[in-house]
């Protein structure tokens, strides 16, 4: 009888964990889809950051490149604390310090061709040197050591103070530096610096950075896309003009108020309409230089959806499902393309840490 009534024990008890587990399989929340992507995104981004900390120092000899490789690896040093990612900023980052004190054009960074360290000539170009500089200050955002920041930062005024100087135009469009090609104000030159300078105003309280990227805004709205030069508005070169354009009005969105909100927002909408409109699906068809873009362009997207989504839900829908198939293409594309593959890096900030990049909460 003690043994049937053990037996019974055993088996209820039994019974009873498999109600538990039965009743915690129920209660589990299913993921959802959007749950999903968002893991995959994460994983690919990660993926990223580590294919840039292996690949150091062997990266892209250009170096405006390489700076969206460094704010990339910025916003994972930040949000996971691991020392690997913030290493090569801080290589990067000393490597373009060092090189500046060399150049014959004070305070010019070394772009990684044209004119070198100690060369008395030959040319030299803003926008480039302009993403070398946020990709410096992405770095001196994130540094503990107060001396190391303040030699980054300092790095940094040195070469808006160049520009300042002698390439800001009185119509607020900024010239490309040292150009053969024009003298004139150029549309990337233009917005990549006003991305700076927004930038250097958050970290130095400094009313004149405000002021010229208000101004370099000011001189985009009335720019023509369609009349874009080196590349032009065409099938390659679209998605260049756009990322870049753009890069001026996501980081100094704060910074936007009144009527410069109402037409900074309407002309991120003409993009955005332009790119849902006329992209190729079939993204491989990016190729070269100006093609490789494409992987910049869902930060924008992502950003548009982000800003606009009580205004315009419906565009602001198509931008984020736009620019979930675009990384969807770039999660199963080779990292061969050292170039494509910072931009994605990019772009991936945004959708797993909206403004990180810019290092400052999501609006």
């Amino acid at each position: 009888m003690k043994q049937f009534r053990f037996i019974a024990i055993v088996m209820l008890l039994v019974l009873l964990l498999l109600l538990v587990l039965l009743t915690q399989k129920v209660n589990q929340p299913e993921m959802r889809p959007q749950q999903q992507k968002t893991e995959q995104d994460s994983l690919l981004f990660y993926r990223l950051c580590d294919h840039f900390v292996d690949l150091y120092p062997a990266w892209d000899r250009e170096n405006y490149r390489a700076s969206y490789a460094v704010r990339a690896l910025a916003v994972a040093y930040e949000k996971t604390g691991n020392s690997k990612y913030f290493a090569p900023c801080l290589a990067w980052a000393d490597s373009m310090v060092i090189k500046q004190s060399g150049m014959t054009v004070p305070g010019a960074y070394f772009m990684g061709y044209f004119r070198q360290p100690g060369e008395p000539s030959g040319q030299w170009f803003v926008a480039d040197a302009s993403c070398i500089a946020m990709g410096v200050l992405a770095t001196a955002m994130r540094c503990k050591d107060e001396n190391t920041r303040r030699t980054y930062l300092e790095s940094v005024k040195s070469y808006a103070a160049q520009v300042l100087q002698n390439y800001v135009r009185e119509s607020g469009g900024i010239t490309d530096g040292i150009w053969d090609d024009s003298d004139e104000e150029w549309w990337c030159s233009t917005s990549l610096f006003a991305s700076l300078a927004y930038l250097m105003f958050e970290q130095t309280g400094e009313q004149s950075y405000l002021d010229i990227g208000n101004e370099a805004v000011d001189w985009l709205f009335e720019f023509d896309y369609n009349t874009a030069t080196t590349p032009s508005f065409d099938k390659q070169g679209a998605p260049t003009v756009i990322f870049y354009t753009l890069e001026a009005l996501t980081a100094g969105w704060p910074h936007l108020q009144g009527e410069r909100r109402e037409r900074a927002q309407a002309l991120l909408g003409v993009y955005v309409d332009w790119v849902i409109q006329n992209i190729d699906r079939n993204f491989s068809t990016y190729i070269g230089n100006w093609g490789a873009k494409i992987g910049g362009l869902p930060f924008h997207l992502l950003f548009f959806e982000r800003a606009t989504a009580s205004q315009s839900p419906e565009k602001a829908n198509a931008a984020g499902q736009l620019a979930r198939e675009i990384l969807d293409y770039l999660a199963v594309t080779p990292f061969d393309d050292f170039q494509r593959s910072t931009f994605a890096a990019f772009s991936l900030t945004e959708r797993l840490y909206p403004d990180a990049v810019y290092h400052r909460p999501a609006e």
